[in-house]
């Protein structure tokens, strides 16, 4: 709220007044660090650029402040014309233990962007190679190095992030696609493979290190390691979803909907994710097939209310209208209902736009609901259904 008044009170015209009260509002120092920034970046804007630099300063010095916020007060200090304050602050920070090591990174990086290369490389490989410093922010460091220009030692420590078994698998994965912008799409390959096919490796980073084979125009390694997590019972249904809708884009549609259908059908799995199976079967073209696993799924009883809802809306949404209508009619009467529950169905009923006497005396019931939610639905639904403006 008060960024949005300092925002405010640049588009008023007195600028007198308005300095004074931004000087005010940073003096008190129960307000937010963000906000004092964001004060200090309106006072360079209104031509108060002293007073802007001597804020700036204070943030950016202050070890007390958040890491960010202190870096963005460097960094405006030197769009200031502060460059050597700026230096000094960001130099500081980057070699700073305390500070947290992907603000250190970043600080690293704005030296380099401010023209202090040799020690951003320096701060950036130190950090880089130092195993103690978490493994996701020797990556980062590495590639910061890479985008520096520093190839061979950002392709260096990649490598050796990627290859390494103790390293946590999405960091490898992370550190192979990082190597394949560096042009070391050869060392990807085979660290995507072997990631791909173990299978102590986490499925869900299996599935995405196929994913990005598949993208470096490895498609024949993608299918396979795709088909066989797919039909891998003991992995999650979500990622063998996902595996065969992936499979699908490759040109795999036939393997696709056979896994998708055997998913949509299996009431070991839980209903969201066979309502979402059959939600694919759709977009492949086999409506028909959606349309029976949809209507089950909505007539079921056992099933929460609030799935049955969202399987009636997209069985109405693929043409079977009348089953749909009637289906979320009686949720939207059933008071034992979620009131929440009911509302959308009645409210879904008026977008489906089925036009009969029943569903008109249905609606009408409800809008004298007990509750005003769904009062509210029903009336927006009967006015929909009787072609009202």
């Amino acid at each position: 709220m008060r960024r949005e008044a300092i925002e405010a009170l640049e588009e008023m015209g007195n600028v007198d007044d308005i300095v004074q009260i931004l000087i005010a509002l940073e003096k008190d120092k129960k307000i937010k660090e963000q906000v004092r920034y964001k004060a200090a970046v309106s006072l360079s804007k209104l031509g108060c650029t002293e007073n802007a630099v001597q804020i700036l300063l204070a943030l950016a010095q202050d070890e007390k402040v958040d890491a960010k916020v202190r870096r963005d007060a460097a960094e405006e200090l030197s769009n200031l014309g502060r460059t050597d304050d700026a230096i000094q602050i960001l130099l500081a920070m980057a070699k700073d233990e305390k500070v947290h090591e992907r603000e250190r990174c970043f600080a690293a990086v704005a030296l380099g962007n401010l023209g202090y290369i040799d020690d951003a490389v320096q701060i950036l490989l130190a950090m880089a190679k130092d195993e103690k410093v978490h493994e996701m922010e020797r990556c980062f460091a590495a590639v910061a190095l890479g985008n520096l220009g520093y190839i061979d030692d950002a392709v260096q420590i990649l490598l050796a992030l990627a290859q390494d078994e103790k390293v946590h698998e999405w960091v490898r994965r992370d550190a192979a696609v990082s190597l394949s912008k560096l042009g070391r799409t050869d060392d990807v390959v085979q660290i995507l493979l072997a990631l791909a096919k173990d299978k102590k490796v986490d499925e869900r980073d299996r599935f995405d290190a196929a994913v990005s084979l598949s993208k470096l125009g490895h498609t024949d390694d993608a299918v396979q390691i795709l088909l066989a997590l797919a039909k891998d019972k003991k992995v999650d249904a979500k990622v063998r979803r996902d595996a065969a809708v992936s499979l699908s884009k490759l040109g795999r549609t036939d393997d696709a909907v056979h896994i998708l259908l055997a998913l949509a059908k299996d009431k070991i799995i839980n209903a969201w994710g066979r309502y979402v199976a059959a939600k694919e079967l759709s977009k492949l073209g086999r409506a028909n097939d959606a349309i029976q696993i949809l209507l089950a799924l909505a007539q079921d009883e056992k099933v929460h209310e609030w799935e049955r809802c969202i399987a009636a809306v997209a069985l109405g949404n693929l043409g079977y209208i009348d089953d749909a209508v009637q289906i979320l009619l009686a949720l939207a009467l059933d008071e034992k209902v979620d009131k929440y529950v009911r509302r959308d169905a009645a409210f879904a009923v008026g977008r489906l736009g089925k036009k009969s006497p029943q569903v008109a005396e249905a609606l009408l019931k409800l809008s004298s609901d007990a509750n005003a939610n769904v009062r509210d639905a029903a009336y927006c639904a009967l006015k929909e259904v009787l072609g009202v403006g």
